[in-house]
């Protein structure tokens, strides 16, 4: 970790002490996320312009 760095890291340990966990892994909330967004119409691809996301989660979502 970059001392210098003004993020803050994501940590859960906080949540994990109070007997926290998560549900699923974030791979798959990520995932979940955005096949969400795509079907509500929010990652649509405009003409002229490529669609952000990385084509990695398109093929992991079609697993």
């Amino acid at each position: 970790m970059d001392p210098n760095s003004i993020v803050t890291p994501l940590v859960s340990q906080k949540l994990n002490n109070l007997g926290w966990k998560p549900m699923k892994k974030i791979e798959e909330t990520l995932l979940d996320s955005i096949e969400y967004y795509e079907k509500a119409g929010l990652v649509q691809d405009v003409e002229g312009s490529p669609c952000r996301l990385p084509h990695l989660f398109h093929f992991a979502s079609d697993k």
